[in-house]
């Protein structure tokens, strides 16, 4: 069991990433506390404490989904993510890793231009798209409707539109890409 300092630390890391609305495992919580007190702060403990946390509603608006990670080995963690965010938001977790886990909740290519939405509405422009063009100011310019959006990639370097932010309402897009104006061109299907 650890001591009152360790657990105290762990809940306000914990309390900072959830107020932060970022999407984490328990083992990010684990490296965060760690860097806060020199005393042993054992992963397993901050687990059931995360657990915790979780089962008991203290995680208001959080969700979790066991994901595997893009490690060596492929390990399974439970991804925790607020509201409006996804377990996909998570640096180590890809959305090819989702599609072996949980059909409803992915996005996928139908075809080398028509993607389907996740359940959140989300859809990742293929990488081999994002190749085609050059990033303008560390974004991508995404026109839809003859409008412009700028959107930079993720951490990661996977780019991810919500369809709804777009003023789209179909959970199907056609993703091609304008060489000539450096653009990446979505329509409504």
């Amino acid at each position: 069991m650890c001591s009152v300092k360790v657990a105290t630390t762990i809940l306000e890391v914990l309390q900072t990433m959830t107020q932060d609305s970022e999407v984490f495992t328990a083992f990010d919580v684990t490296k965060k506390a760690r860097g806060v007190v020199t005393d042993n702060v054992r992963h397993g403990e901050v687990r059931d404490i995360v657990n915790n946390e979780f089962q008991t509603g203290q995680m208001q608006n959080y969700n979790r989904e066991l994901c595997v990670l893009n490690l060596s080995n492929d390990p399974q963690a439970l991804v925790y993510y607020p509201d409006g965010k996804s377990a996909t938001d998570h640096p180590l977790v890809d959305d090819a890793t989702d599609d072996d886990t949980d059909s409803d909740n992915t996005d996928s290519v139908i075809d080398d231009d028509t993607l389907v939405a996740t359940a959140e509405g989300r859809v990742n422009i293929p990488k081999k798209l994002l190749d085609k063009i050059a990033p303008v100011g560390g974004s991508y310019d995404i026109v839809f409707s003859g409008t412009v959006y700028a959107k930079a990639p993720n951490k990661d370097g996977r780019v991810r539109l919500t369809l709804s932010e777009l003023g789209i309402s179909s959970n199907k897009v056609k993703v091609t890409v304008d060489t000539d104006n450096d653009t990446i061109q979505i329509e409504s299907v």
